[in-house]
């Protein structure tokens, strides 16, 4: 999921093929209001591709906020392995409308956080990595090279559909 908050190219198309799907205009809508604001260019933070796909270590990311006691970390061992959980107290949220109110640019990224856990759905990790995968620049991508964006692909995808009306 984090892949999709900074890969919004990626994000618009997986919206595309989801309108493709289901035929809902505002699937459509939000992945060319993506493209059109400029998105991929501007908000895009790059992963590198490793063996399984798009990393990142988490700890490093997480460490600031488990410190601060707004996120606790959880690895349960599973009969095919790990999986991680991530639980949220309540002061999580409190610091979030909190920091929203006062710096609101950061709206963003509770939006994008939202839309992303629409767009996911039920759907867990492999079966997102899946998605991921098909994509052919992603899977492409040799390893330890950071996943290049796919904007011309959006574009053309976008532009099969027309302008909007």
């Amino acid at each position: 999921m984090d892949f999709w908050v900074r890969y919004p190219d990626y994000l618009a198309l997986e919206l595309i093929s989801q309108h493709e799907k289901s035929g809902d205009p505002a699937k459509l809508k939000i992945a060319r209001t993506i493209y059109d604001n400029g998105e991929p260019s501007l908000r895009t933070i790059p992963m590198l591709r490793k063996h399984f796909g798009a990393y990142e270590p988490l700890d490093t990311a997480l460490a600031l906020l488990e410190c601060r006691g707004l996120v606790r970390p959880e690895r349960r061992r599973t009969a095919v392995g790990h999986s991680h959980f991530f639980f949220l107290p309540k002061k999580t949220e409190e610091f979030c409308d909190m920091i929203t109110k006062e710096f609101p640019l950061l709206d963003w990224y509770r939006d994008r956080s939202q839309l992303v856990v629409d767009v996911a759905g039920p759907r867990r990790g492999n079966e997102l990595k899946s998605v991921q995968h098909s994509t052919r620049q992603y899977h492409d991508t040799a390893l330890m090279n950071y996943i290049p964006t796919i904007t011309d692909l959006v574009k053309s995808k976008l532009d099969q559909f027309g302008s909007p009306a």
